[in-house]
């Protein structure tokens, strides 16, 4: 805090003006008490003195007190000049009657020294002073010196800039062509050397692809074989099944035939009602179980027929699935392998219209039965109506054993079907009509 006081105290601005008025009263004040004690006059007269050059040098040293330099060597005079007043007045003031005049001269002597002394003091400061305007004429040469000296710097900057320039742009032109050369030539090298591994990368793919289109070709082959012998058996079984079907509807219709010249018989012949209870009955049941079982048998190897077909199918599918799988992973690479692919799928094609066509003539063959059974119920009801009597019901016949050579009726309940593994033309079963007319004529002449 106390720091802080005394720098308040040297930064005050009449802080110069009071460090003035303590020396020169100061001075004043040693003047009056040496006079009136009577000290020697040369000390009386050199410390004004000391003290003037004492003043003379802190305000040249100190900052503070560092003021205009007129201002400075007028202190100096006014302070030299102020002791000197001083002095006289001390001398006039111990002047009385008793006194000589020798005295008074001598402190006026004394008292103008300090005066002498201040004017010197403010010559001397201010010769020591420069003029501004002789500060202001060397400032200017000296600036045009350092303007001089500067444009030459920067002429001298400027074309070694220029020269920097150049050469630089020389050395990078070189450069830059000799980067280009040589990345040049590193690519060539790069270049020779990926395509060397290139080529040895390549060749054991080319090896395996060369084994692998070798193995497809020959694996293709073989399913090619496979399928033109499948092909082939497929279409020797479907000839087959036309002709057994082509048979067996032959067959049908000559049953159907036979039943309508049957039941036209039948309609005009008129038997007697024991002659139908003991004789025709059980042929009319074994003809009716006989078109069961036949119908049964029928239906029985349609489905296995179809399942089979379906199975063959399926098979033939997956098969072309597996082939476009294989084709899809192999690629562009084997045109063969397509155009087999194509030939398989012309198979598959193939065999599912003959299954289509083996369907049609199995359900064609299930209609004709299924007619011919009509037919020969709508030929056996009238006559078992005209011959029955009326409180007996059509129903009443119990189920036999039928025999070979007996014709089957179809009104009655259907018998358990036996297994069977192949078809039974109809041919076996059925009688010719001659001989059934010939016991008909046999029954009326009895």
């Amino acid at each position: 805090m106390r720091t802080k006081k005394h720098q308040g105290l040297l930064s005050h601005p009449y802080f110069p003006m009071w460090v003035f008025a303590v020396f020169t009263i100061g001075g004043c004040f040693f003047i009056a008490v040496s006079k009136w004690f009577r000290i020697d006059p040369i000390l009386s007269m050199s410390v004004p003195i000391l003290l003037m050059l004492t003043y003379l040098t802190l305000s040249t040293i100190t900052g503070k007190l560092r003021l205009h330099d007129e201002q400075t060597g007028d202190n100096l005079y006014y302070m030299g000049f102020l002791y000197t007043l001083s002095s006289l007045g001390m001398a006039l003031y111990q002047f009385g009657s008793d006194a000589s005049t020798d005295a008074v001269v001598k402190n006026f002597g004394i008292a103008i020294t300090s005066t002498i002394t201040g004017i010197a003091l403010r010559i001397l400061y201010n010769q020591m002073r420069r003029d501004p305007a002789d500060i202001e004429r060397s400032a200017r040469h000296e600036l045009a010196d350092m303007t001089r000296r500067v444009r030459a710097e920067m002429e001298n900057v400027t074309r070694e800039f220029s020269d920097f320039r150049r050469v630089s742009n020389q050395m990078l032109e070189e450069g830059f062509d000799e980067i280009a050369k040589q990345a040049e030539r590193n690519g060539e090298h790069i270049r020779t050397i990926l395509d060397k591994l290139a080529m040895e990368a390549i060749k054991p793919i080319q090896e395996a692809a060369g084994k692998l289109g070798g193995a497809m070709q020959s694996n293709f082959d073989q399913i090619e074989g496979q399928f033109t012998a499948i092909a082939k058996r497929v279409e020797t079984g479907g000839d087959l099944l036309e002709k057994a079907n082509s048979s067996m509807s032959i067959s049908v219709d000559r049953l159907g035939t036979q039943a309508d010249v049957v039941a036209a018989k039948l309609e005009r012949v008129v038997v007697p009602e024991e002659v139908l209870k003991n004789d025709l009955a059980p042929m009319v049941k074994a003809l009716g179980n006989a078109v069961a079982q036949y119908a049964v048998k029928t239906e029985t190897a349609s489905v296995e027929q179809q399942s089979r077909m379906a199975e063959i199918g399926n098979v033939l599918q997956g098969v072309a699935n597996t082939t476009a799988k294989a084709l899809h992973m192999v690629g562009e690479h084997s045109e063969r392998a397509a155009a087999a692919a194509e030939k398989t799928a012309e198979a598959v094609n193939s065999q599912q219209q003959l299954i289509e066509v083996l369907a049609r003539v199995v359900q064609k063959q299930s209609q004709d039965t299924n007619e011919l059974v009509a037919k020969l119920l709508a030929g056996r009801q009238p006559n078992a109506y005209e011959t029955r009597p009326a409180t007996q019901p059509a129903a009443a016949f119990a189920p036999t054993t039928a025999g070979p050579g007996i014709l089957p009726g179809v009104a009655l309940p259907r018998p358990a079907p036996e297994p069977v593994a192949v078809f039974q033309p109809l041919d076996g079963v059925l009688p010719p009509a001659p001989a059934e007319a010939s016991r008909i004529k046999g029954w009326f002449s009895r």
